[in-house]
């Protein structure tokens, strides 16, 4: 539990700096934020396990492009 709970604060604060610096939008809720992203990972982990036919480093891929830009085509 607390090992999860440092990541997010890693990730909260990684948020954080980045809203500050113009990176991400302004109005995102650095703790709600961090903490979808968090669920995201497990449920998939969850979910995926085994991964399959999809490596490890692809869904990485996935669903940081899905956290980071949405369904937005590229």
């Amino acid at each position: 539990m607390r090992q999860r709970r440092a990541i997010r604060d890693r990730i909260e604060a990684t948020i954080a700096n980045g809203i500050t610096a113009g990176q991400f939008r302004s109005d995102a809720d650095p703790r709600v934020t961090s903490m979808a992203m968090f669920d995201v990972v497990l449920g998939a982990f969850r979910h995926l396990k085994p991964i399959g036919r999809h490596t490890p480093e692809e869904v990485t891929r996935q669903l940081t492009a899905l956290t980071l830009q949405g369904l937005r085509p590229t």
